[in-house]
């Protein structure tokens, strides 16, 4: 079988081929930023070489594995590199290969910089180590990575490249600001154009993303993912005739959460509600477009936070997952905070913002007391029989 290898961009109106006099031109580092002396041409080449690799025999083996049946490099027989976008750090890249039998797509993630390698090689190793440890499918399966050098003359780059699990039909999201709140979403189908959700679906999203975050996290060594963003695109979205349904497509850290005050021995219950609290703060933070400045969404989000949080500690408190004390232990602690311990807790927390992201600094600083307020009454009205709100 000949391999037929396709350039494409992806936009929201369909594939878009890549003409040979556009390969010809600079490849766009970061945005608007031209690389030195690399064409796109010499990017979507590098990729080609990387995904190939051994005449093909390494995919051979993946499609092997995932396929249950034998598949040799000529039963390859195309092969789509589209260039979905530039992200925080990475260029994204899907992957389509086709054969005979089937049809199946990949995640590249592309890292130039130093700093991006760095954290492509850590997100690569972190993905293996918590589809080890847990057995959830909400995070991609790591394949291979590699580094590629691409010498022209005198000058030389080295791209590192990591291959992982492609969530299809999920799409990036992100809040919507009306009335100085953001309460509705906008998902990003590049197949089907831009979505509205409705606010139901906003629930579910993040009700969903709270239940996944919460799955993950370790109650003995208090470790959770993080750092994580919807600015970032890092939770993806799936429309579904019975609901959405969500995953997470990144995960650059796992780090145990922070004590305050930093020299403070953190108990379980605490540990668990340090990262409760952040979860709260971040699940309403968001930036406009995906970088423009910092949105904060509304307290519709709030309850669903709660739920999500709530019903993965009982199913890990189910599979014995969940340290030396009880889920329903920690709901009457939470309920028992007042008002102003919760502001006292959440000020404590939010202090990390100011040297790590000051744009949201910002903005929690501005909401934090409304949000303090916002989660004390849904902790108030939180029916922890039937995990819902009252």
């Amino acid at each position: 079988m000949n391999l037929k290898t396709y350039y494409l961009f992806s936009s929201n109106r369909g594939d878009i081929p890549v003409e040979k006099t556009i390969l010809e031109r600079p490849f766009v580092a970061r945005p608007l930023e031209n690389h030195p002396f690399l064409t796109l041409g010499d990017f979507f080449e590098a990729i080609r070489l990387f995904i190939w690799q051994n005449q093909g025999r390494k995919l051979a083996r993946l499609l092997q594995n995932k396929q249950g049946s034998p598949v040799k490099p000529g039963d390859i027989g195309s092969l789509a590199i589209r260039y979905e976008k530039y992200g925080t750090l990475y260029h994204v890249i899907s992957i389509e290969v086709g054969t005979q039998k089937n049809r199946w797509k990949f995640a590249l993630s592309v890292a130039q910089y130093r700093q991006a390698r760095e954290t492509l090689d850590r997100e690569f190793h972190l993905l293996a180590h918590l589809h080890q440890k847990y057995d959830y499918p909400y995070i991609p399966q790591a394949y291979f990575k590699d580094t590629h050098e691409i010498k022209k003359g005198p000058h030389q780059e080295t791209f590192l490249m990591a291959l992982c699990g492609w969530f299809e039909g999920y799409h990036e999201w992100h809040f919507q600001k009306e009335n100085n709140q953001a309460e509705t979403a906008v998902i990003w189908d590049m197949e089907k154009g831009y979505q509205r959700a409705t606010k139901q679906e906003v629930c579910e999203i993040i009700r969903l993303a709270s239940k996944i975050l919460t799955l993950y996290f370790d109650p003995n060594t208090f470790q959770r993912i993080d750092p994580w963003h919807h600015g970032a695109g890092d939770f993806v979205v799936k429309r579904e005739p019975k609901g959405v349904d969500v995953r997470l497509i990144t995960v650059r850290g796992y780090e145990p959460v922070v004590a305050f005050p930093a020299d403070h021995t953190l108990s379980p219950g605490e540990g668990l509600l340090v990262f409760f609290l952040e979860m709260t703060i971040k699940m309403r933070l968001d930036k406009s477009e995906g970088m423009g400045s910092p949105l904060w969404a509304s307290p519709i989000v709030i309850p669903p936070v709660l739920e999500g949080f709530l019903e993965a500690l009982r199913l890990k408190e189910k599979l014995g997952d969940m340290g030396p004390f009880s889920v329903e232990a920690f709901i009457d602690h939470i309920q028992r905070l007042s008002e102003k311990k919760l502001h006292s807790k959440l000020v404590q927390l939010t202090r990390k913002y100011r040297f790590t992201d000051p744009q949201d600094f910002s903005c929690i600083r501005q909401h934090l007391k409304e949000h303090g307020l916002d989660l004390y009454r849904a902790l108030l009205t939180f029916d922890k029989g039937t995990n819902t709100l009252s």
